[in-house]
Protein backbone atom coordinates (compact mmCIF):
# COMPACT_ATOMS: atom_id res chain seq x y z
CA UNK A 1 0.00 0.00 0.00
CA UNK A 2 1.23 3.13 -1.19
CA UNK A 3 2.41 5.89 1.81
CA UNK A 4 1.26 8.40 -0.94
CA UNK A 5 -2.57 9.72 -1.02
CA UNK A 6 -4.36 8.35 -3.90
CA UNK A 7 -7.27 11.15 -4.80
CA UNK A 8 -8.92 9.15 -7.38
CA UNK A 9 -9.35 6.42 -5.11
CA UNK A 10 -10.64 8.65 -2.46
CA UNK A 11 -13.00 10.09 -4.70
CA UNK A 12 -14.52 6.76 -5.94
CA UNK A 13 -15.60 6.17 -2.11
CA UNK A 14 -16.68 9.81 -1.49
CA UNK A 15 -20.75 9.91 -1.58
CA UNK A 16 -21.02 13.11 -0.18
CA UNK A 17 -23.02 16.42 -1.26
CA UNK A 18 -21.91 18.84 0.57
CA UNK A 19 -17.97 18.02 2.25
CA UNK A 20 -14.72 16.49 0.80
CA UNK A 21 -15.18 17.30 -3.08
CA UNK A 22 -12.63 20.08 -2.61
CA UNK A 23 -9.52 18.41 -1.13
CA UNK A 24 -5.79 19.99 -0.77
CA UNK A 25 -3.00 18.02 -0.20
CA UNK A 26 0.16 19.28 1.11
CA UNK A 27 3.64 17.21 1.31
CA UNK A 28 4.66 18.61 4.74
CA UNK A 29 3.15 21.09 6.57
CA UNK A 30 2.95 22.39 10.34
CA UNK A 31 -0.99 22.70 10.81
CA UNK A 32 -4.22 22.09 8.78
CA UNK A 33 -6.12 23.67 11.78
CA UNK A 34 -3.73 26.99 11.39
CA UNK A 35 -3.33 26.69 7.68
CA UNK A 36 -7.17 27.00 6.89
CA UNK A 37 -7.32 29.34 9.65
CA UNK A 38 -5.03 32.02 7.83
CA UNK A 39 -6.63 31.14 4.35
CA UNK A 40 -8.52 33.93 3.07
CA UNK A 41 -11.15 32.61 0.98
CA UNK A 42 -11.76 33.98 -2.59
CA UNK A 43 -15.01 36.34 -2.48
CA UNK A 44 -17.73 34.86 -4.11
CA UNK A 45 -16.47 31.01 -3.86
CA UNK A 46 -18.32 28.93 -1.14
CA UNK A 47 -15.60 26.93 0.95
CA UNK A 48 -17.99 25.20 2.70
CA UNK A 49 -17.10 21.20 3.42
CA UNK A 50 -13.27 22.24 1.80
CA UNK A 51 -10.62 19.44 3.55
CA UNK A 52 -6.88 20.07 3.85
CA UNK A 53 -5.04 16.78 4.35
CA UNK A 54 -1.18 16.38 5.18
CA UNK A 55 1.14 13.81 4.34
CA UNK A 56 3.28 14.80 7.12
CA UNK A 57 1.84 17.52 9.89
CA UNK A 58 4.87 18.45 11.77
CA UNK A 59 3.27 20.98 14.36
CA UNK A 60 -0.39 18.88 15.03
CA UNK A 61 -2.20 20.57 17.84
CA UNK A 62 -4.81 18.91 19.98
CA UNK A 63 -6.64 19.71 22.78
CA UNK A 64 -5.80 22.17 25.35
CA UNK A 65 -2.29 22.76 22.97
CA UNK A 66 -1.26 19.17 23.10
CA UNK A 67 1.64 18.24 20.54
CA UNK A 68 -0.16 15.60 18.01
CA UNK A 69 2.91 13.49 16.66
CA UNK A 70 2.26 11.90 13.27
CA UNK A 71 4.76 10.05 11.11
CA UNK A 72 4.45 10.88 7.37
CA UNK A 73 2.24 9.03 5.27
CA UNK A 74 1.11 6.55 7.88
CA UNK A 75 -1.72 8.33 9.17
CA UNK A 76 -5.09 10.67 8.76
CA UNK A 77 -4.16 14.63 9.91
CA UNK A 78 -6.90 16.63 7.88
CA UNK A 79 -9.28 19.51 8.84
CA UNK A 80 -12.79 20.62 7.50
CA UNK A 81 -14.23 23.57 6.68
CA UNK A 82 -17.44 24.30 7.44
CA UNK A 83 -19.56 27.45 7.50
CA UNK A 84 -22.76 27.30 9.99
CA UNK A 85 -24.85 29.95 10.63
CA UNK A 86 -24.79 30.03 14.58
CA UNK A 87 -21.63 29.68 16.33
CA UNK A 88 -23.72 27.50 19.26
CA UNK A 89 -23.54 24.18 19.77
CA UNK A 90 -19.98 23.38 18.43
CA UNK A 91 -19.07 21.47 20.96
CA UNK A 92 -21.92 18.80 19.84
CA UNK A 93 -20.64 19.23 16.54
CA UNK A 94 -16.85 18.60 17.27
CA UNK A 95 -18.60 15.04 19.20
CA UNK A 96 -20.30 14.54 15.38
CA UNK A 97 -16.93 14.35 13.79
CA UNK A 98 -15.90 11.80 16.86
CA UNK A 99 -18.78 10.13 16.50
CA UNK A 100 -18.26 9.82 12.60
CA UNK A 101 -15.05 8.19 13.37
CA UNK A 102 -16.37 5.46 15.67
CA UNK A 103 -18.44 4.44 13.17
CA UNK A 104 -16.03 3.67 10.29
CA UNK A 105 -14.09 2.16 12.92
CA UNK A 106 -17.12 -0.34 13.83
CA UNK A 107 -17.34 -1.19 9.90
CA UNK A 108 -13.50 -2.08 9.53
CA UNK A 109 -13.51 -5.54 11.49
CA UNK A 110 -16.33 -7.30 13.65
CA UNK A 111 -13.53 -7.60 16.42
CA UNK A 112 -13.28 -4.03 16.93
CA UNK A 113 -17.13 -3.16 17.31
CA UNK A 114 -18.41 -2.73 20.51
CA UNK A 115 -14.19 -1.72 21.51
CA UNK A 116 -15.01 1.70 20.20
CA UNK A 117 -16.22 4.87 22.30
CA UNK A 118 -15.50 8.50 21.99
CA UNK A 119 -14.66 10.23 25.22
CA UNK A 120 -15.93 13.23 26.35
CA UNK A 121 -15.64 15.74 24.39
CA UNK A 122 -13.08 15.01 21.36
CA UNK A 123 -11.27 11.73 21.64
CA UNK A 124 -12.28 8.09 19.82
CA UNK A 125 -10.46 5.35 22.04
CA UNK A 126 -10.36 1.37 21.50
CA UNK A 127 -10.76 -0.40 24.63
CA UNK A 128 -9.82 3.00 26.65
CA UNK A 129 -6.71 3.69 24.42
CA UNK A 130 -6.72 7.10 22.02
CA UNK A 131 -6.84 5.86 18.24
CA UNK A 132 -7.90 9.64 17.11
CA UNK A 133 -8.67 13.18 18.22
CA UNK A 134 -10.36 15.95 17.50
CA UNK A 135 -9.74 19.97 17.53
CA UNK A 136 -12.93 22.22 16.77
CA UNK A 137 -11.78 25.96 16.17
CA UNK A 138 -14.08 28.84 14.89
CA UNK A 139 -12.64 31.83 13.12
CA UNK A 140 -14.74 34.89 13.56
CA UNK A 141 -15.09 38.82 12.09
CA UNK A 142 -15.70 41.06 14.87
CA UNK A 143 -18.79 38.97 16.71
CA UNK A 144 -19.62 36.68 13.23
CA UNK A 145 -18.62 33.25 12.88
CA UNK A 146 -16.77 33.14 9.69
CA UNK A 147 -15.97 29.59 9.64
CA UNK A 148 -15.62 26.39 11.93
CA UNK A 149 -12.20 24.32 11.44
CA UNK A 150 -11.96 20.97 12.78
CA UNK A 151 -9.22 19.14 12.79
CA UNK A 152 -8.91 15.33 12.90
CA UNK A 153 -5.81 12.93 13.65
CA UNK A 154 -5.86 8.98 13.18
CA UNK A 155 -3.55 6.79 13.71
CA UNK A 156 -3.89 4.42 10.92
CA UNK A 157 -0.38 2.73 10.82
CA UNK A 158 1.72 4.12 13.11
CA UNK A 159 3.07 1.80 15.66
CA UNK A 160 2.17 3.18 19.50
CA UNK A 161 5.88 4.17 20.88
CA UNK A 162 7.05 5.63 17.93
CA UNK A 163 7.60 8.94 18.10
CA UNK A 164 7.01 9.11 22.28
CA UNK A 165 3.31 8.03 21.92
CA UNK A 166 2.84 5.64 24.98
CA UNK A 167 1.29 2.47 23.72
CA UNK A 168 -0.18 2.44 27.37
CA UNK A 169 -2.76 5.25 26.08
CA UNK A 170 -2.90 5.19 22.36
CA UNK A 171 -3.34 2.82 19.76
CA UNK A 172 -3.73 2.49 15.82
CA UNK A 173 -6.41 1.08 13.78
CA UNK A 174 -3.54 -1.20 12.41
CA UNK A 175 -2.59 -2.70 16.04
CA UNK A 176 -6.17 -3.51 16.60
CA UNK A 177 -7.45 -4.94 13.22
CA UNK A 178 -4.34 -6.25 11.70
CA UNK A 179 -5.38 -4.51 8.59
CA UNK A 180 -3.60 -2.13 6.21
CA UNK A 181 -6.47 -0.19 5.76
CA UNK A 182 -6.73 2.49 3.03
CA UNK A 183 -6.21 5.95 4.23
CA UNK A 184 -8.40 7.26 0.89
CA UNK A 185 -11.21 4.65 2.16
CA UNK A 186 -11.18 6.19 5.72
CA UNK A 187 -11.19 9.77 5.04
CA UNK A 188 -14.00 9.32 2.88
CA UNK A 189 -15.86 6.92 5.13
CA UNK A 190 -15.71 9.46 8.15
CA UNK A 191 -16.91 12.53 5.67
CA UNK A 192 -19.77 10.21 4.40
CA UNK A 193 -21.25 9.60 8.07
CA UNK A 194 -20.21 13.39 8.94
CA UNK A 195 -22.21 14.99 6.71
CA UNK A 196 -25.84 12.93 7.80
CA UNK A 197 -24.85 13.95 11.17
CA UNK A 198 -24.16 17.67 10.08
CA UNK A 199 -27.30 17.48 8.62
CA UNK A 200 -29.32 16.36 11.74
CA UNK A 201 -26.92 19.15 13.62
CA UNK A 202 -27.92 22.02 11.40
CA UNK A 203 -32.12 20.86 11.53
CA UNK A 204 -30.91 20.63 15.49
CA UNK A 205 -32.63 17.00 15.90
CA UNK A 206 -33.25 15.89 19.09
CA UNK A 207 -32.32 12.56 17.81
CA UNK A 208 -28.84 13.70 17.55
CA UNK A 209 -27.26 14.56 20.88
CA UNK A 210 -29.35 11.39 22.52
CA UNK A 211 -27.80 9.26 20.29
CA UNK A 212 -24.35 10.40 20.59
CA UNK A 213 -25.03 10.64 24.32
CA UNK A 214 -24.95 6.47 24.29
CA UNK A 215 -21.75 6.17 22.31
CA UNK A 216 -19.51 8.01 24.93
CA UNK A 217 -17.21 6.27 27.31
CA UNK A 218 -18.67 6.15 30.77
CA UNK A 219 -22.18 7.34 29.37
CA UNK A 220 -24.94 5.83 32.34
CA UNK A 221 -22.08 4.87 34.58
CA UNK A 222 -20.86 6.13 37.95
CA UNK A 223 -17.65 8.33 37.18
CA UNK A 224 -15.28 10.86 38.95
CA UNK A 225 -14.61 13.93 37.32
CA UNK A 226 -11.90 16.28 37.45
CA UNK A 227 -13.23 19.91 37.35
CA UNK A 228 -10.67 23.17 37.00
CA UNK A 229 -7.58 20.61 37.75
CA UNK A 230 -9.04 19.50 40.99
CA UNK A 231 -10.02 15.69 41.08
CA UNK A 232 -13.36 15.49 42.78
CA UNK A 233 -13.85 12.70 45.75
CA UNK A 234 -17.34 11.73 45.15
CA UNK A 235 -18.76 10.32 41.92
CA UNK A 236 -21.32 11.50 39.85
CA UNK A 237 -23.24 9.63 37.04
CA UNK A 238 -22.59 10.75 33.66
CA UNK A 239 -26.07 11.34 32.24
CA UNK A 240 -24.61 12.36 28.26
CA UNK A 241 -24.51 15.51 26.75
CA UNK A 242 -27.47 18.31 25.89
CA UNK A 243 -28.57 19.83 22.51
CA UNK A 244 -25.03 22.11 22.84
CA UNK A 245 -22.69 18.94 23.72
CA UNK A 246 -22.18 20.10 27.22
CA UNK A 247 -21.81 16.89 29.74
CA UNK A 248 -24.97 16.50 32.41
CA UNK A 249 -23.86 14.37 35.34
CA UNK A 250 -26.14 13.43 38.54
CA UNK A 251 -24.11 14.16 41.28
CA UNK A 252 -25.30 12.29 45.11
CA UNK A 253 -28.30 15.02 46.09
CA UNK A 254 -29.71 13.89 42.65
CA UNK A 255 -28.99 17.02 41.02
CA UNK A 256 -27.74 17.43 37.67
CA UNK A 257 -24.89 19.45 37.17
CA UNK A 258 -23.74 20.66 33.67
CA UNK A 259 -20.56 21.19 32.30
CA UNK A 260 -18.59 22.80 29.30
CA UNK A 261 -15.02 20.88 28.27
CA UNK A 262 -13.24 23.61 29.90
CA UNK A 263 -14.13 22.85 33.04
CA UNK A 264 -14.31 19.42 33.29
CA UNK A 265 -12.15 16.06 32.71
CA UNK A 266 -14.21 12.60 33.07
CA UNK A 267 -12.22 9.66 34.13
CA UNK A 268 -13.88 6.59 34.40
CA UNK A 269 -13.68 3.25 36.74
CA UNK A 270 -10.00 2.40 34.89
CA UNK A 271 -8.62 5.93 35.41
CA UNK A 272 -9.70 6.42 38.98
CA UNK A 273 -6.41 6.50 41.55
CA UNK A 274 -3.98 7.63 38.10
CA UNK A 275 -3.87 10.93 36.57
CA UNK A 276 -6.16 11.45 33.62
CA UNK A 277 -5.14 11.30 30.01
Amino acid sequence: MSDFFDIGLYKHHLSTELFGDVLLVEKQIPSTNSALKARRDTPGESCHGLVLLAEHQTRGRGQHNREWISSPGKNLTFSLQVCPDRSERLLLLSLCMASSIRRVLNAIDADVRGRVSVKWPNDVLIDGRKVAGILTEGVFQGHKLEKVILGVGVNVHQSPGANNLDPDKTTSIHLETHRMVSREWLLASILNHFEEMYLQWESRSDILYRTVSHELDGFGRWVHVEVDGILRKDPVKFLGVNEYGSCLMLNEELNVDTFTHEQIRIITGREVGTKAS
